[in-house]
């Protein structure tokens, strides 16, 4: 479904970058322009990297996997929580990031719309500081023993991100631009620490 807040998110965020980092080009994905090709080829240049879209995480036991579990392109799932589980052939694959085309993906070649958590461990993100997922659960992920939780926070560190900012639960749209923002102007414009620009912005939401 379409996400409305996230047209004004994007917009006033990218204000807050040029007034901060007036030398500092800022690169807007939009529409059919925020596909997987557009962001792997985009990100890998930035410091700040701001995700507003969709996430998913699909829990090892829900629904089944549709497609070749072989191929990690082109998995879905089916929300049937009764239908017997398949065999995961990898926990990266159960967590990801709608792009444009997600709705109608056999309009690609190579594509579906998706960008999992395997596919982001693949990006070169040695250059970004941080990278802020403004989506459903995307701090979610699977424990695996040694290893933590294998989901989107994992894959972000794991391409080279210094700091990750995900979410637990799902969220509302437009309280997600009202908080964004906010932590935005705390870290660029008041100059706070990035811990500390996300906990302001949220006691302020609660109380405002």
């Amino acid at each position: 479904a379409a996400l409305p807040g996230t047209a004004a998110e994007v917009t006033e965020i990218a204000r807050t970058f040029r007034a901060a980092f007036p030398r500092g080009p800022v690169t807007e994905l939009r529409r059919e322009m925020a596909s997987e090709e557009w962001l792997r080829r985009a990100a890998p240049n930035h410091a700040y990297i701001h995700l507003a879209t969709h996430g998913f995480f699909a829990p090892a036991g829900y629904g089944q996997l549709v497609g070749d579990p072989g191929d990690q392109r082109g998995l879905s799932f089916v929300s049937r929580p009764e239908a017997k589980a398949r065999p995961t052939p990898n926990p990266g694959l159960l967590s990801g990031l709608v792009c444009a085309h997600a709705n109608d993906p056999k309009e690609l070649s190579s594509e579906d719309g998706i960008l999992t958590a395997l596919e982001v461990q693949d990006l070169d993100l040695t250059k970004t500081e941080v990278v802020v997922l403004s989506a459903c659960e995307t701090g979610l992920g699977n424990t695996a023993g040694g290893e933590g939780v294998l989901g989107l926070q994992r894959a972000f560190h794991l391409a080279g991100a210094r700091t990750a900012v995900t979410s637990l639960w799902k969220v509302d749209d437009e309280a997600t631009r009202v908080l964004m923002t906010r932590f935005y102007d705390n870290l660029c414009s008041k100059k706070m620490g990035r811990l500390e620009a996300l906990v302001e912005a949220q006691k302020w939401v609660m109380r405002e």
